[in-house]
């Protein structure tokens, strides 16, 4: 079909609609009556005539009554009478009763509130304060809030290294050397200035490194097959899981800031435990129950698991979260002074989100949603908080580049 036609049929569909709608607003046409069958002016030519049960009882002008009413008939006289357009007609009790109620039933009934539409908090504003052609991920907080750690790596990940950042986005720094057999997750303490991390390969296990000294002094604290390590408020604890052989099994466990005192706090009998992260006072530990995976999008079997409390002696286990439909990852700091709990929800066919929850498990909120304004162009994960509890660092997933830098945002309720 030509543009022609196309125009012409849009032309009169335009105008058709105008027509309908020029109709629409006119008067209706009132009834047209001649002069000579008027029966009345006004309300005051009628009058009633004859009484209920009178043949030929109802409205007549008062000036053009009947001779007679007649005999018995079914008739029903007016209660009065009134002129509509030229002709007498009758008022009856009934109706004015219903008229009265209606009118009344009007005034009762108050007009509906238009509900207000609820109005949505605004987007966090996001700040990168990494631009490196490497990757950038697992950041973690200065006790002050004043740096970051996190690791750096290759962008096929085969090497790597830690590096401290000013929180905004100055005075970059290498910590360590640059290499496969690097560490990862690292776990700035709160009051001091160690960061603890794990190894992989060669170097299995839980590391203490002291900013203050020499890489060459870092401390291996276990060699058993680790992740997300976590330190307590205090400093004097660490809380970690531990992987079996094939990682198809973890615990959870927590030993002094020296590597002594390891105490396994889950067992097989609780289940794929991981992530754990001290509350704010140190007295509660907040984990994870259930298998997960770090690839967004991916839809494994395992991938459905629940945000988990416990004591910080293993006791008093808890369930406060299950979503049911996804998976939920934790970092280390994960619990703030106001007891909000952050973590990442990640959902088949979904771009992660970042939610905080309430340490007993009420109100779970997303806070930052990648796909609110449609088509994302990065997605976060890693979310921590710093030790204020109102600023949280993330790992930020570049879409165009797939490149990992580190970003922060504030948050508070």
């Amino acid at each position: 079909m030509s543009k022609t036609i196309i125009a012409i049929i849009v032309i009169i569909i335009v105008m058709g609609l105008g027509y309908w709608v020029y109709q629409s607003t006119l008067a209706p046409e009132e009834e047209v009556i001649s002069e000579g069958s008027k029966d009345c002016v006004n309300n005051d030519d009628c009058v009633v005539f004859g009484k209920t049960g009178d043949c030929n009882c109802g409205c007549y002008n008062k000036d053009n009554l009947p001779s007679e009413t007649g005999g018995e008939c079914f008739c029903a006289a007016p209660t009065s009478c009134k002129c509509v357009n030229g002709k007498c007609e009758g008022v009856f009790e009934k109706d004015q009763a219903v008229l009265s109620e209606e009118e009344e039933e009007e005034e009762a009934v108050p007009e509906k509130e238009v509900p207000k539409e609820e109005e949505k908090e605004p987007a966090p504003t996001i700040t990168q304060i990494t631009f490196l052609e490497k990757l950038a991920a697992d950041p973690s907080w200065s006790p002050d809030g004043s740096k970051i750690v996190f690791l750096g790596l290759e962008k096929d990940q085969m090497k790597g290294g830690l590096y401290m950042i000013s929180n905004d986005g100055t005075g970059l720094t290498s910590i360590g050397p640059w290499e496969r057999d690097h560490l990862s997750n690292p776990s700035w303490s709160p009051v001091g200035n160690k960061v603890v991390a794990y190894g992989e390969r060669e170097n299995t296990g839980l590391f203490l490194v002291d900013l203050d000294e020499d890489w060459a002094k870092r401390v291996q604290l276990t060699t058993q097959k680790v992740e997300h390590a976590s330190w307590s408020p205090d400093g004097n604890k660490i809380a970690y899981n531990v992987y079996n052989e094939d990682k198809s099994f973890s615990s959870i466990w927590v030993m002094n800031a020296d590597g002594n005192g390891k105490t396994q706090l889950t067992t097989d009998e609780n289940d794929f435990c991981t992530g754990p992260s001290f509350s704010y006072d140190g007295s509660k530990i907040v984990y994870l129950k259930g298998f997960t995976t770090t690839m967004p999008g991916e839809k494994p079997k395992e991938a459905i698991n629940e945000i988990w409390v416990m004591n910080s002696d293993g006791s008093n286990k808890h369930m406060i979260y299950v979503p049911g439909d996804g998976m939920q990852l934790i970092r280390e700091r994960a619990w703030n002074k106001n007891n909000k709990i952050i973590f990442t929800k990640h959902q088949y066919q979904r771009a992660p989100q970042i939610w905080v929850i309430n340490s007993d498990g009420t109100n779970p909120q997303c806070i930052l949603d990648p796909e609110e304004g449609g088509i994302p162009t990065a997605i976060y994960d890693d979310a921590v908080w710093d030790n204020s509890g109102t600023k949280i660092a993330v790992t930020k997933v570049i879409l165009s580049d797939e490149s990992w830098q580190v970003a922060t945002f504030s948050w508070e309720e």
